[in-house]
């Protein structure tokens, strides 16, 4: 059984991630119990959750409503998949970061 996989935006090597941005731009898959699964944004028990209509909620889900909120193994993966590299940080995607952290060196080496 997973318990949890990461799936980090293209380009993000969560093994050599030396400013800590896996954690921050990686879609997780998170197992909730009973052979459901959530979407979330941060691997923490109350990272905002994506519901099957395919919108974040930004605070867990009541109980009643929780299956909203959960998917199969697949399901959750091909969710996963779809979102990489969708998240953003300041109101920028990792590669929108790149590009910025990009111009700040060209500008320091000028």
């Amino acid at each position: 059984m997973i318990v949890q996989q990461m799936f980090p935006p293209e380009g993000l090597d969560p093994d050599e991630d030396f400013h800590g941005d896996a954690r921050l731009f990686s879609i997780w898959v998170i197992w909730k119990g009973k052979g459901k699964y959530a979407v979330q944004q941060y691997s923490s028990p109350d990272g905002p959750q994506l519901s099957r209509a395919g919108n974040w909620s930004h605070w867990a889900p009541e109980p009643f409503r929780r299956h909203q909120y959960r998917f199969t193994y697949d399901e959750a993966c091909a969710w996963a998949e779809k979102l990489r590299g969708t998240l953003t940080i300041n109101g920028r995607t990792y590669q929108q970061v790149i590009e910025w952290r990009a111009s700040l060196d060209a500008k320091e080496t000028a």
